[in-house]
């Protein structure tokens, strides 16, 4: 696709992207605070409460990382049920609902169905996302056979992400730096929900979150990440946060735009969503590299190294930086303050976007802006 219509991926891959991605024997959590022992050693069923994340092994030794949905007592499920699939907790991997059968010997994740449905009150509140996602998953097979497991046991939660935003941002705030190695296994799994997170602490004020990878229905879609679409939940009803929709040339892909309604990310959320930005595609062009890393907040260092591994330049050119420079003054004058705030919205831009809270929302900018001069040039 065009460098217009492109976004900047500025923290590393890992080694191996696909949703198998391991920790190594012995690796610690990092930035994410390690489980207590009892967690992690406990049985399938009763310890297990909803937006845990289980790192589970299968049957040929493959590593999984999956969302706990629901649990019977987290559900209020009685226990003398006559519906056997209510006593059994729900996770969530790839997209798809499986739950959790226990045996003498393994665990049995048993299909049930796609993890979103069109209908759903998250995807009807934003605005192109049912569609795209139906056209998708006309495109996709959901399992049919059960999945076996070896183990499974609890690495983190939704609490404890927060709370490692909370203490540190800076790893779902800065992007990558030169000597950073590619983030694996929970942290890579949890990039994104950590990213959301940072927005919502008011540590960061921008982010893109891929709905829907129209390009290749193929590859995992990243939505489905663990933790990611109950932070997108938490956004949505955020009154201080706005969201633009983002649709790639072509209808091919579609993002959303989180941003605070303050500026100047109020403006460049506006302006990201009318070029067509997509959270999973790397822009093309230096300019957009430099431009797009800029509001997504990332340091600047860390931009200059993505443009030499990406661009093969040592950093932008001064033509490049002063082009950047001059159009994102007019954008938005404002400058930006971390911890944001809503009260710095007064005299903001003038394009809408999604309100939560319960408020009326209004219609996202979809359609395609003229560029500026300066962008075109330097495409």
């Amino acid at each position: 696709m065009a460098g217009g219509s492109a976004s900047l991926a500025c923290r590393a891959a890992p080694d191996d992207s696909s949703s198998a991605a391991s920790i190594s024997a012995g690796e610690p959590l990092a930035v994410l605070p390690a489980p207590p022992a009892a967690a992690a050693a406990a049985a399938v069923g009763p310890a297990w409460q909803p937006q845990d994340i289980l790192k589970a092994t299968t049957a040929d030794g493959t590593t999984l990382f999956m969302e706990v949905i629901s649990t019977p007592a987290a559900s209020g499920t009685q226990a003398n049920s006559d519906q056997q699939q209510q006593q059994q907790p729900i996770v969530a991997h790839q997209g798809v609902l499986y739950a959790v059968q226990q045996t003498q010997q393994h665990l049995l994740l048993l299909p049930q169905g796609w993890q979103l449905q069109p209908e759903q009150q998250l995807v009807k509140a934003l605005p192109g996302w049912p569609a795209a996602l139906q056209q998708l998953q006309a495109k996709q097979r959901l399992p049919q056979q059960p999945l076996q497991l070896q183990s499974a046991a609890v690495v983190s939660s939704a609490a404890q992400l927060q709370a490692a935003v909370q203490r540190n941002p800076a790893l779902w705030r800065d992007g990558t730096g030169p000597s950073d190695p590619p983030l694996q296994g929970l942290q890579y799994q949890t990039l994104a929900a950590g990213e959301v997170e940072s927005l919502l602490s008011r540590a960061r004020g921008l982010v893109m979150v891929q709905l829907v990878v129209g390009w290749d229905a193929g590859v995992p879609q990243p939505v489905y990440n663990p933790l990611l679409l109950h932070s997108l939940g938490r956004a949505l009803r955020d009154a201080d946060v706005s969201i633009f929709m983002s649709k790639a040339a072509g209808g091919l892909g579609l993002t959303a735009i989180l941003c605070a309604k303050a500026e100047p990310w109020r403006a460049w959320g506006a302006h990201l969503a009318g070029f067509g930005a997509q959270a999973a595609l790397v822009a093309d062009s230096a300019y957009y590299k430099l431009l797009i890393g800029r509001m997504l907040g990332y340091k600047e260092g860390h931009i200059h190294a993505h443009i030499q591994a990406t661009s093969g330049r040592l950093q932008p050119t001064p033509e490049v930086v002063a082009a950047v420079d001059k159009d994102m003054a007019k954008i938005s004058r404002k400058k930006p303050q971390l911890p944001w705030s809503a009260s710095s919205a007064a005299g903001g831009s003038k394009a809408g976007g999604s309100k939560a809270g319960g408020r009326k929302q209004q219609q996202p900018q979809q359609q395609q802006q003229q560029l500026p001069r300066s962008a075109r040039k330097k495409r």
